[in-house]
Formats: structure tokens, C-alpha cells, sequence
């Protein structure tokens, strides 16, 4: 009984780290985009806030207004969520390497994930437990780490809460940024096409920073798989019911 509500407790937690709360940023952009959009047109800024405290302040009942809060938030964040796996993930299933390389830090860990990719596919082949992957012509880091994710048992989760997280506040602004260029195109004026541009630097931002979170993942499985045993591996492959820890028959 404790194990089902301790699951049932850390996949909610997982569902609110990774989309719930980075979600609630949306809110707190569009409060910012729309202090930016005034200062931009020369207009008032909050007039709409005005209106809607006013509303709460007379006809608005708080709890219809929770209750209606609640359900937006969570239909927010499952539609952000839909629009970060569109625009990111379902774009990255292939290898990771960066699309840029401005730092050293960026190109000595592209340098490490392609040499560990080599070793990783290279060892593939040697291990007879995996049966008919070693014969993988298409062996992205993506497919790699489908293939190690049920060989290394290791919890990878925070690596996928990082980069959707990430992915939903870019997400936001760029929705942000598109909605009030098409509602105040004509009071913008000159500043649509910055607006336009900002947005797909934040595009180009959350895929890298993505990207980065999924190469420290993939560094990770390649290198525990790399330092695992074959007996391990083969027991993880053909007899997973038993116990995952090394023993000394493995070294």
C-alpha cells in the first residue's frame, strides 16, 4: 500500500515538475509581455487587470473563479506541453549534437558524445544478449538511448524535466511574443519584425538548451554502460526479475 501511493505520489510530481509549474510562467509572461507592449505603443498599461479586479471585486465569486483558474492551468499546461513536444522533442529524434558551437565547453562535450557513441555501438556488437541490435544501421543517440534504457536502470528523469521544463517557458514566450504582434501589429509598427525576430531566438534558445539536457543524458548512459559488466548485462537482458546490483561473480 505505502509503494502504490509513494508511485502514485512521484508521478504526480513528475507531471507538476515537468509541466504544471513551468506552465504557470505563461501567466507571468503575458503580465510582463504586456507591461513590454505598453512602454513599446505609448499606451496604458493594465487596463484589462483594471477590469478584471474590478469584476472580482464585484460580480466575480472566488471559488467559480479558482475552480475556473484550476481548470485553465491544467488545460494550459497539457496544451503547452503538446506544443513543446511538437516543436522540440519530436524535432530532436536523431543525434544530439549541438547545432552551434560558441563555447569550448560545448565542443569538447560534442567531441566526448560522438567518441562515446562509436565505443558504445561498437560494444553493442560484441554483446551477444542484445540478439538483433547489434545489427542497428540507424543507431542515433535517440535509438541508443531506447536500447540502454532497458539494459541501465539508471533514473534519467531529470535530464527530460529540465528540457521540457525549459521547452515550456520558450514555449510561452513565443506565444507571447506572436499573440501581440497579430493583436497589435498596427501599434507596434516598426517594433514587429525585433518582436519576430525574439521569438525565433527564443525557438533556436530552447532547442539547444533541450539538446543540451539530452546530450547529459546520453553521456550518462554511455558511460555506465560502457563501465558495465558483460555478466550484468546479460542478466539485465535475459533475467530482470533478479536483483540489478553487482555482485562478485559480475567483476
Amino acid at each position: 500500500m505505502e509503494q502504490t501511493i509513494q508511485s502514485i505520489f512521484q508521478t504526480f510530481e513528475g507531471l507538476i515538475r515537468r509541466q504544471f509549474a513551468p506552465s504557470m510562467t505563461f501567466f507571468a509572461i503575458v503580465v510582463l509581455g504586456e507591461f513590454i507592449r505598453a512602454a513599446l505603443t505609448g499606451e496604458p498599461a493594465g487596463a484589462w487587470f483594471k477590469d478584471f479586479r474590478g469584476y472580482l471585486e464585484g460580480e466575480g465569486k472566488p471559488s467559480v473563479f479558482i475552480t475556473l483558474f484550476i481548470l485553465l492551468a491544467i488545460g494550459l499546461s497539457y496544451a503547452l506541453g503538446a506544443i513543446q513536444q511538437l516543436l522540440f522533442d519530436d524535432m530532436l529524434k536523431r543525434n544530439f549534437d549541438p547545432t552551434t558551437r560558441f563555447s569550448r565547453s560545448v565542443v569538447s562535450e560534442a567531441r566526448a558524445l560522438t567518441e562515446l557513441r562509436a565505443k558504445v555501438k561498437q560494444r553493442l556488437v560484441e554483446e551477444e544478449a542484445v540478439g538483433d541490435l547489434r545489427n542497428l544501421q540507424e543507431a542515433s543517440d535517440y535509438v541508443l538511448y531506447e536500447i540502454l534504457g532497458g539494459i541501465d536502470p539508471t533514473d534519467t528523469y531529470r535530464f527530460v524535466d529540465a528540457a521540457k521544463a525549459t521547452g515550456i517557458v520558450c514555449v510561452s514566450v513565443i506565444l507571447v511574443l506572436l499573440g501581440h504582434v497579430l493583436v497589435y501589429f498596427e501599434e507596434l509598427g516598426t517594433w514587429v519584425a525585433p518582436l519576430l525576430l525574439l521569438a525565433v531566438l527564443f525557438y533556436w534558445w530552447g532547442r539547444e538548451a533541450a539538446l543540451s539536457q539530452y546530450r547529459a543524458r546520453a553521456l550518462r548512459l554511455y558511460v555506465n554502460f560502457l563501465a558495465m559488466p558483460t555478466a550484468r548485462i546479460t542478466r539485465r537482458l535475459l533475467r530482470p526479475d533478479e536483483d540489478p546490483t553487482l555482485t562478485s561473480q559480475d567483476k
